[in-house]
């Protein structure tokens, strides 16, 4: 067992010391019921033990209440009544970070959908105050949690080199591309490599049905806006079709860790999906020498309204 580990450990290169180093920050709220965030991305739908990709940065103008990003996406979602997520890419959120610059950015979190029958609620109003005010301390035990960066305690910093929140250099359009490799993967915890680097990790103990893996991947983007804003460009604001080079957004070296070995996906395992296909689009092409592996395109401009 101990000489599986020591090659589990040699293939992700992890040598990392084990205390955080920086302080929380400030960040923004959950969209809980998603009305007000669109998404693209590729996806992973089999059980895996973490991921990676590199992806080009770029920095779309947002506003107040608004954020544009990409990231790799790490989910467990074996329960409709538990989804439990990590994710880490480059963000452009002047809500976390007061600006509008592109920088390094992390969230995890762990949802409980909490579901009523209406039976036991109408039982429920029927007792004293003091059984109602132990139901609702009940309700508010439940956890649900998780934050952006270090905005919550959760995520351990090591890195005594490399903190979320960085400023990033953004792509030019039609001109140099600025890239980040991220990798999420198992090992013992839930670990956040920057290219050869360890930031930190996530705890297993923060995690219930992601504790041992993950059933779901998707490398992607998102936009957030509220409901009275048209929604902010996506990557570099130009659909793919508008051309690849040094135009759109893109995601390549897609690999899955297994566990042991960084492989890539089987291509017919990968589905493609956007919730707003006027609005934000997407194209897989492929690598032009072995493995062929995809190459992920996407993005599209603002003014997407509601």
């Amino acid at each position: 067992m101990d000489l599986i580990i020591a090659k589990e450990k040699k293939a992700l290169q992890l040598n990392h010391p084990t205390r955080s180093q920086l302080q929380g920050r400030v960040g923004p709220a959950v969209d809980a019921e998603g009305k007000n965030s669109i998404n693209v991305a590729i996806e992973y739908p089999n059980q895996n033990f973490g991921a990676k990709a590199t992806m080009n940065v770029w920095n779309p103008s947002v506003s107040n209440s608004q954020y544009s990003e990409a990231s790799v996406w790490i989910e467990n979602n074996s329960s409709p009544e538990k989804i439990e997520v990590i994710t880490a890419g480059w963000t452009v959120d002047s809500n976390l970070f007061k600006s509008n610059e592109s920088r390094l950015f992390s969230y995890w979190d762990v949802s409980f959908q909490l579901i009523f029958p209406l039976g036991l609620c109408s039982l429920l109003l029927v007792y004293t105050n003091f059984l109602l005010l132990a139901f609702f301390q009940l309700v508010q035990a439940i956890p649900n949690k998780g934050c952006a960066n270090y905005v919550c305690p959760g995520f351990v910093q090591v890195s005594k080199e490399i903190s979320l929140g960085i400023v990033l250099q953004s792509s030019i359009y039609n001109g140099t591309q600025q890239e980040i490799e991220i990798g999420i993967f198992k090992d013992g915890e839930w670990w956040l490599k920057f290219y050869d680097k360890f930031i930190g990790y996530w705890p297993q103990k923060l995690f219930s049905s992601m504790k041992d893996a993950s059933n779901l991947i998707f490398w992607g983007a998102q936009v957030h806006s509220p409901p009275n804003k048209s929604f902010p460009a996506m990557g570099s604001g130009h659909f793919p079709e508008d051309g690849v080079d040094g135009k759109a957004a893109y995601f390549k070296q897609m690999q899955i860790w297994d566990g042991v070995n960084l492989v890539y996906p089987e291509d017919k395992s990968l589905v493609m999906g956007t919730d707003r296909l006027e609005c934000y689009r997407y194209l897989k092409l492929y690598e032009a020498v072995a493995p062929f592996s995809p190459l992920f395109f996407y993005g599209g401009p603002s003014q997407c309204e509601h």
